[in-house]
């Protein structure tokens, strides 16, 4: 039976382009007021405040592939935090999904990054729901310092640790990861989305 006199409403198109146009806006608002040297990202303004960057890992077991895509996040404690996500394509053409978390230290409302320190961990998050203890690997720590149009990173021998000599993953138990072989750097220049989702190529 239909009632009479009673209209099915929903949300328009157009309002729904107002609404996020209107919640955009206030992101942008949000960030210049607080994290204002998240447009600079990467050495130069940028009107969404995200940075694109990718780089290259030379080890002696082979060349690693990193894209990095990251955006300011909230201040927690005092300091300038940065949030989200990484590509690493290992030497054997397998790519890694990684979520991006790290710190600048204290707090600033500068617009320029020139030398200011960073420190980056990254991480595979786990599939699905575990009974037992999640595994985040690869897990990798990075510090290094925004410089010219770019980032220069240490890895610490954390890439060393997370694979084997032949770019395999270590699968063994977590508490008995490898001793670093080696500590590798480098340098990350500004990419783009594609170049961020850019499928691996073995013996790149």
């Amino acid at each position: 039976m239909q009632v009479q006199g009673v209209r099915r409403r929903g949300i328009s198109p157009l309002r729904l382009v107002v609404v996020l146009v209107f919640l955009g806006a206030v992101y942008l608002l949000v960030t210049a007021a607080f994290t204002p040297w998240g447009f600079f990202l990467g050495g130069r303004f940028h009107l969404i405040p995200v940075w694109f960057g990718k780089g290259t890992l030379h080890t002696s077991g082979g060349d690693y592939q990193l894209s990095l895509y990251v955006y300011p996040s909230s201040s927690r404690a005092g300091g300038s935090v940065v949030g989200g996500r990484a590509t690493l394509c290992t030497p054997r053409g397998e790519r890694f999904r990684m979520k991006l978390w790290g710190g600048m230290g204290k707090r600033f409302q500068d617009t320029s990054l020139e030398g200011k320190p960073i420190h980056m961990q990254l991480y595979t998050p786990p599939l699905g729901w575990r009974i037992n203890a999640p595994d985040y690997r690869p897990e990798l720590d990075f510090h290094g310092q925004w410089t010219g149009d770019g980032l220069e990173l240490d890895d610490g021998g954390s890439l060393s640790r997370a694979f084997l000599p032949d770019g395999e993953i270590y699968k063994g138990p977590r508490g008995s990861l490898p001793p670093a072989r080696q500590k590798v750097q480098g340098t990350f220049h500004e990419s783009s989305w594609s170049g961020f989702m850019a499928p691996c190529r073995p013996g790149m």
